[in-house]
Parts: structure tokens; C-alpha cells; sequence
């Protein structure tokens, strides 16, 4: 609620409502942190401005009549959500409730206007459920009120109309996505079988995979939507220019031949594997943290400018070079069954898990990866492998190489067998270091 709603507000419910014994400025005060603002959570530098705030508030200290209590409960709820603990705001207006029914009945205008308002802030966090439902609560209680310039029923119908309303339906070139979507909880408000545009445009998650859905043109109408999983169909193309607001896709197990994700800047997941991709462009989207590009047909892959990435996967494709040094953040890193002739990972220390097997590397530097733990490189053409500086190891697989030496810590926390298939490969070339 605005700051400048607030007083307005607190006078029409004590004006429309019955009076009561009056407290004094700091009585009210003390009330209102004491007992309404329990169950709030980490919201003390909130609480301890508000009452800074209210203490010095010379003007309304002159008065202590009920209004002024229910102006500060209104105004400590927009501190709240001024700081962004939407939480605390919406605990509060629960508070709210039940002192106004304590107060004044279950049927006032106090109580009328906290469900209104609540349904509005329900509405900006995107709960259109929840909105409409505490709008109906509101326009209920309205109902029963005095018709006057307090009673806020017609707008709490409107706003049920609003969003209850289920034009324009969208129509959907694939039935199976159409499908797909009905599957989805809630999405269908109203129960009808079609989904409309402003249905759509508050979906914020999307499950329907395993669908074999052919084409998903419409998802230009999901504006809102924040994740999509859309895995395991029979999808050639995917235009998400108008989902800008997406963080999360998986997109695997499809046929894509090409993905355009330059518009969804946003993206900090990537699982688009197992697809017929000739080409991937991440330049805009320097938010990832998190790429499974596997099983498709890249040549090519250019990840310098997403800095944020902590897991890479990029196996089995056909890439003849990999630069990963802008990828400092990098734990995990999959690039095996590729065509690399080199992999420098002088940056990368903070690696824990890496499999490079099944390229053609004749050298493996691995001396700054002092934190690996996991480690499979066989099927190269290595002739010699220095793990002694990464003590943290436990897993090593280094078969299918040319090797004659190896050089692992003395202390490292191995199964035998590890050790004793280094040795029924390529004999007695290991050297522990201590």
C-alpha cells in the first residue's frame, strides 16, 4: 500500500466502525510491538526503525484516538514491504484479521479492507489464487456493509472479474501442448478445458514434458514464466524471445537443430542435451551457472563470457578446442568424448570433478587443481600423469592412455583397485609422493 493510502485508510475503518476505550500515543505504540507484530521473522532493523520513526511523530503524538492505532499497524506493514519482506507483510495483515474481528466483529470495514489489501499484495507477488480468493473474502464482507463512500464492494468485483475473466483463449497449433499445459494445477482457473491469454500470462512455472508436443509457438503468450521443463517431446524449433523473464530451462531430449536463448538474459540453468544442435550462442546470457549441452553436434563453444558458470557439461559433441579460463567459478567440468588436442585448466582451481576422456590430448596439466576429487581421462594419448598436488582425490580412471609414469600423493584416500588397474594396464609406473 502507498505510504500516503495509510492514513486515509486508518480514519474510513474507524469512521465506518464502533469506537473503542482510547489508549495513549505510546500505549498504542507498545501494543502494536508487543503483541501485533509477533511472528514476524528477521525483521528487527525494520521494527526498530518504525518505532524511531513513530516515536518522533510529534504531530500524531497529539492525538489517541482509535485511527491513529490502526494508521501505525498499516504503516509498519508498508515498512515491510518497502524492504522487501513480503513475508512479514502478509503475517501482519493476518494479525490484522484477527485483532479487527476481535475489535469489531467478523463483519467490518477494517476487516473488509485487510483482505482487499492483502488480495492486492498476493496479486504483485503473481498468487492470482490466493489474490482471488481473499478478494472474494473481501467483496463479502462489503456486501454486508453500509452502501457508503467506505464500501469498496464494486471494485473487489471488479477485480474478481478481472482476473476470473477467460478472454482471449489462445488457440493451440499442437494439441498436445494444449494438453500438456491442462496438466499443469491451477493454470486452467476456471475449469473450462481452453487456457486464455491472461491465464497464461501469470505462469511463473511450467511441467509438460513427455508430451511428444511437435511445436509450443504459443509459449510467447507465458510472459511471466521463470522455468520451464519441456524435456523428452518431438520439438524441432523453440522461440523463447517473449519469455524474458526465464531463469531455468531444460529442453533435453528433443530435436532441436538450433536454440536462440539471446533474449533470455536471465538464464542461470541450461539443460538443452541431447538435441541435433549444429551451434549454441551464450554471449548474452552471463547469468548461467549451470550448462548441460551433451549429446548434440557443436564444433564449436564459446563460454568466456559466462564467468558465473560452476558446472559445465558439454560431452559428446564434436569440439576440437575448449577455452575455459574466463570460467574460474568452474567445480564441475565434463568434456569428454570430443576432439580436443589440449585442455588448459591453469585457471580452473576450484575444479572438483572432471572428466576429459576419449579426446586425443597427449598432456594433462593438472598441477593447480589442488581440489580435484573425481578425475577420468583414459582414452587419450597421455604419457605421463601428475596428480600429486590434488590430495583430495579419491577417484581415478586413466585407462585406454600411453602411459609410463604416474604420479599420485602418498596419503590419498583410494580403493586398491584403483591403483591395482593403473598397474594391469601399464605396469608398475606409479610413484607416490608424499
Amino acid at each position: 500500500m502507498k505510504n500516503y493510502l495509510l492514513p486515509i485508510f486508518a480514519l474510513l475503518i474507524v469512521g465506518c466502525g464502533n469506537q473503542r476505550p482510547r489508549q495513549t500515543y505510546d500505549e498504542m505504540l507498545n501494543d502494536i510491538v508487543q503483541n501485533f507484530n509477533t511472528g514476524t521473522t528477521g525483521g528487527d532493523s525494520v521494527l526498530n526503525a518504525f518505532v524511531r520513526k513513530t516515536q518522533a511523530d510529534s504531530v500524531a503524538r497529539q492525538y489517541s484516538n482509535p485511527a491513529i492505532k490502526e494508521e501505525m499497524m498499516f504503516n509498519l506493514i508498508s515498512d515491510y514491504l518497502v524492504a522487501g519482506q513480503v513475508d512479514n507483510a502478509q503475517h501482519l495483515y493476518d494479525n490484522m484479521l484477527e485483532y479487527a474481528e476481535s475489535e469489531y466483529g467478523k463483519v467490518c470495514q477494517m476487516k473488509a479492507t485487510v483482505y482487499f489489501e492483502k488480495a492486492h499484495l498476493y496479486e504483485q507477488t503473481g498468487d492470482l489464487d490466493n489474490a482471488i480468493k481473499m478478494m472474494q473474502k473481501s467483496a463479502e464482507v462489503f456486501e454486508k456493509l453500509p452502501k457508503n463512500e467506505c464500501n469498496q464492494y464494486n471494485d473487489a468485483k471488479e477485480f474478481i472479474k478481472r482476473w476470473t475473466s477467460d478472454n482471449p483463449i489462445i488457440e493451440f497449433k499442437d494439441p498436445k501442448f494444449l494438453e500438456a499445459l491442462l496438466s499443469n494445477y491451477g493454470l486452467d482457473r476456471n475449469g473450462d478445458g481452453q487456457i486464455s491469454k491472461r491465464e497464461a500470462a501469470n505462469v511463473k512455472y511450467l511441467h509438460i514434458d513427455k508430451y511428444a508436443i511437435t511445436s509450443m509457438g504459443e509459449i510467447c503468450y507465458f510472459t511471466a514464466l521463470k522455468k520451464l521443463y519441456c524435456y523428452n517431446n518431438q520439438l524441432t524449433s523453440l522461440d523463447l524471445s517473449k519469455n524474458s523473464e526465464l531463469t531455468y530451462l531444460n529442453c533435453r531430449y528433443n530435436q532441436l537443430t538450433s536454440l536462440d536463448i539471446s533474449k533470455n538474459t536471465a538464464l542461470t540453468y541450461l539443460s538443452c542435451d541431447t538435441n541435433q544442435l549444429i551451434s549454441l550462442d551464450l554471449s548474452t546470457n552471463t547469468a548461467l551457472t549451470e550448462l548441460n549441452c551433451f549429446n548434440n553436434q557443436l564444433s564449436s563453444l564459446n563460454v568466456s563470457k559466462n564467468t558465473t558458470l560452476t558446472e559445465l557439461n558439454c560431452y559428446n559433441n564434436q569440439l576440437t578446442s575448449l577455452d575455459v579460463s574466463k570460467n574460474k567459478a568452474l567445480t564441475r567440468l565434463e568434456c569428454g568424448y570430443n576432439q580436443l588436442i589440449s585442455l588448459d585448466l591453469s585457471k580452473n582451481t576450484a575444479l572438483t570433478y572432471l572428466s576429459c576422456d576419449t579426446n586425443q590430448l597427449t598432456s594433462l596439466n593438472l598441477s593447480k587443481n589442488t581440489a580435484l576429487i573425481t578425475l577420468y581421462c583414459g582414452g587419450n594419448q597421455l604419457t605421463s600423469l601428475d596428480v600429486s598436488n590434488s590430495k583430495e582425490l579419491t577417484l581415478l580412471r586413466c585407462n585406454g592412455n600411453q602411459l609410463t609414469s604416474v604420479r599420485i600423493y602418498k596419503y590419498n584416500i583410494m580403493d586398491e583397485w584403483l591403483m591395482d588397474d593403473i598397474i594391469f594396464d601399464y605396469g608398475n609406473i606409479i610413484t607416490y609422493i608424499e
